[in-house]
């Protein structure tokens, strides 16, 4: 075993030893790349006089550099349009790269049509065992059915909209709508994909605001009950009533909290245009059972506050 300080001292001076040197100094300056965007960020090739740098997220930088004094100052790095394969165009590129083996093979072009065809495998192997997306990930969080708070809810929702009656329906009659399907239904054609982008954030932008307005006003309610309740003295049948009230409460805390995390994680960090109108799709529909639940909670916190 040789220590890494002697093999990079035996190195100075050679290619592999710049390497390490420019290593250090993309990490030193990983913000001029990602912002603050909790990405890793990895250095591809070296050039001369340039590096080239991938994010974790699918985004590719050209970036010059200087060995000055035995320092190394970095350039501001250019973006480099590199064509990415995502869930939402996986099928497409498969496709497409299929296609350019076929006109290897016809062509007789025995390297090359093997070379494509080995890709091709790797390709939808990548594909079929690929990360779940944040789409996919989202829609399985709001779908929970395992949930105690999602099981209590479901079965008592008449009862539990009945306590906050007029809020209730003021939240079913302000339901945000899932309009966004033309997205992913083939209506709108990818090229104008970009055009909605602005809207959909606005919009999940709403989305966020109300979730963050409807968790704030149930734990402010129900923090001070749930210290008011901790020491003090009850029947058999009042402790059962509320230990079921506080695991529907906390339950529902996490729930909401883990839903608001990938939203703000998607607004931040999702370039895909039609995933992010999948994500407002789906949060859409979870919205008025979160804020009736929520809202639920912020009552009756306070009325057991009360009663106390």
């Amino acid at each position: 075993m040789v220590p890494v300080d002697v093999l990079r001292e035996l190195s100075r001076g050679s290619f592999e030893h710049l390497s390490f040197r420019l290593d250090d100094t993309i990490a030193e300056n990983r913000h001029m790349f990602v912002g603050k965007r909790e990405v890793d960020v990895a250095r591809l090739a070296t050039f001369q006089s340039h590096v080239l740098v991938g994010t974790e997220d699918g985004q590719y930088f050209k970036a010059k550099y200087e060995d000055v004094n035995g320092r190394i100052k970095m350039g501001l790095p250019e973006r480099l349009d590199v064509p990415v394969v995502e869930s939402s165009n996986a099928g497409d590129y498969i496709r497409e790269y299929a296609l350019g083996a076929v006109d290897a093979i016809l062509a007789g072009n025995k390297t090359e049509s093997r070379e494509r065809l080995l890709a091709l495998v790797k390709l939808e192997e990548a594909v079929e065992t690929g990360e779940e997306s944040l789409t996919d990930i989202i829609r399985n969080h709001l779908n929970q059915t395992s949930r105690q708070w999602r099981s209590i809810y479901s079965e008592q929702k008449e009862a539990i909209s009945a306590e906050i009656k007029d809020l209730a329906e003021a939240f079913v009659a302000r339901k945000v709508d899932a309009k966004y399907v033309p997205l992913y239904d083939g209506t709108i054609p990818e090229e104008k994909f970009e055009s909605y982008r602005d809207a959909v954030g606005m919009d999940l932008g709403v989305i966020a605001d109300r979730l963050d307005k409807v968790q704030t006003g149930a734990e402010t309610a129900f923090l001070p009950f749930a210290e008011s309740i901790a020491n003090v003295t009850r029947t058999a049948e009042d402790d059962q009533v509320l230990q079921q009230f506080e695991s529907f409460a906390n339950d529902y805390f996490e729930d909401l909290q883990e839903a608001r995390e990938h939203l703000a994680f998607a607004l931040k960090n999702e370039q895909c245009v039609m995933c992010l109108g999948q994500i407002h799709d789906a949060l859409a529909e979870a919205l008025t059972d979160y804020e009736i639940a929520g809202t639920f909670v912020e009552h009756m916190s306070k009325r057991f506050t009360e009663a106390k």
